[in-house]
Parts: C-alpha cells; structure tokens; sequence
C-alpha cells in the first residue's frame, strides 16, 4: 500500500468553474446550504466562493446550459510546474498558455489550459493567491481540509467505454496522476467502472467513472434545501440534503457535491470535530 503521508506532492485540486443556468440559485445553496465563504467574484462571474484562505476555490457564471467550465491543478513548485508541462507535452496534449487576462480573472500567477478527453478544460497553475482578509463561516468555522491536499475532488463521468479508457489514460501519463484505487460494479445493463487518482496524501483528487446506460438529467429544486448530516437510503442523499440545481449530490455526512455538467461533480471534504 502507499503511504500517501509521504508522499511527493506535485499537484493540488486549486479550483472550479461551473456555468449555471440559475446562478441566483446555486449561490443560495453554496452559501446558505453548503456553508461556503463568499468571495470577490471574478469580472464576468455571477459568485466566487471560498472554502479555505485562498481568494477562491469555486466561482459561477450564468450559462446557457449547466455545465462544468474549467477545474485547475495547482504545481506546488516551479520545478513541479515545469515537470508537469513537460509531461503534458510528451504525452502529446496541446498547451494552451493562459493569457495575462485570464490567470488575472483565476487569481494566479500562470498557468496553461489543455483539453482532455472528459471535455472539461483542465488548467494546470501556480501561485493561487491568498484571499485578502481571514477565513470566516458560522457554518464551519474550523474550514476545511484542503492543507497540503487541495480543493477536494472532482469526479467524471465518462460518455462511453473508449472516453473512459483514455481518460484513465490521461489522468495518468499526460497529467501524472497515480492509481490510488478502482472498482467493478456488475449491472445489468453493463458493469460499472471507476478509477481513482492521486496526486498528494488525499486519497483522490480525480475519480473517472463509466456507468452504461446511466443517464443524467437537471433536476430543479422545488424547495429550499437544508443541510444534514443524516445518510439517507438514495446512497448517501440524508434527509433535508439539496436535490436541486444540480442533483446527484449533497451536503451530507462526509462532505459536499456539485454537479458540473450533467455528467460531472466536485466533492468538498469538510473538517468534521
């Protein structure tokens, strides 16, 4: 087994773009429900977000569809950063500098931006800027767990049995993730796939999931949500948690999910006493 405490720590989770097509109320649920910190929106962007002392972790902007825009992985040195790079590119990934403008708008130092075979722009930086003023949420006044592991973690769903494959692909040779665990779930309208990535001592910063058949719809919310620490018996949905906006996921025991696109999530790990 790994031992992931002593780990070399290349890459952290940094952050999370989503388009919303109501941003008004995937902001009530961050906030009110999640327990997010606001922050200082970026131009164009409906609401940042905080979870820690950096100045964003997440941020929304209106859309015509929902969907995942952007996650970043944070270099935790400037050798890491030029070794990521030159991995990408040995692995044949098109690098696409971040302009002056945009690493402005993420709150960070630099960065390059490649799409993978998920379709979600992954942007590779460094320097995530420190938030001007101290961590403060009456929700979680502890924060959260994102010290020397990042922003939580991201899972992907895969559109077909070949998406998945050279996802998996990618998350290891292009963007240097390691295999922390996987799964088989036996279906019958066929087996479940997931693999799990690593990239510091958080278990997983990436899980890449192929469920056939699995469909994903929008489902709107029809009523404010509270939080809740109760699991329930949809697979972790508890009592009171937020099936709105997004779906699938919800602030419950172990932490928070949002959907990005219909087929993508985020988990937000919370410091529970």
């Amino acid at each position: 087994m790994t031992d992931r405490g002593n780990m070399d720590r290349p890459l952290e989770a940094a952050y999370v773009g989503i388009g919303s097509t109501d941003p008004e109320a995937l902001a009530h649920w961050l906030g009110d429900v999640v327990g997010l910190m606001p922050g200082e929106p970026p131009r164009g962007a409906h609401s940042a977000w905080r979870v820690d002392g950096k100045a964003h972790r997440l941020w929304v902007e209106a859309a015509a569809r929902d969907d995942a825009l952007a996650l970043g992985f944070e270099a935790t040195s400037a050798a890491r950063y030029a070794a990521t790079l030159a991995r990408l590119e040995r692995a044949g990934a098109a690098l696409e500098p971040m302009t002056a403008e945009t690493c402005a708008l993420r709150r960070v130092r630099s960065g390059v931006a490649v799409t993978p075979p998920w379709g979600v722009r992954v942007e590779v930086v460094q320097g995530l800027a420190d938030a001007a003023t101290p961590y403060a949420s009456a929700a979680h006044p502890r924060g959260f767990m994102t010290a020397g592991n990042g922003f939580g973690h991201v899972v992907l769903m895969a559109a077909d049995a070949e998406e998945y494959a050279a996802s998996c692909q990618f998350a290891t040779e292009a963007l240097g993730l390691s295999l922390s665990d996987w799964l088989r779930l036996p279906r019958p309208e066929g087996d479940m796939h997931a693999s799990f990535f690593h990239c510091n001592p958080r278990h997983h910063s990436v899980a890449i999931v192929h469920v056939p058949g699995a469909r994903h719809e929008r489902r709107p919310g029809t009523r404010r949500p509270r939080p809740s620490r109760a699991r329930g018996p949809r697979g972790g949905l508890g009592e009171g948690c937020p099936q709105g906006a997004y779906g699938g996921h919800a602030a419950c025991e172990h932490g928070a999910a949002v959907r990005g696109r219909a087929s993508d999530a985020f988990d937000i790990p919370r410091n529970i006493a």
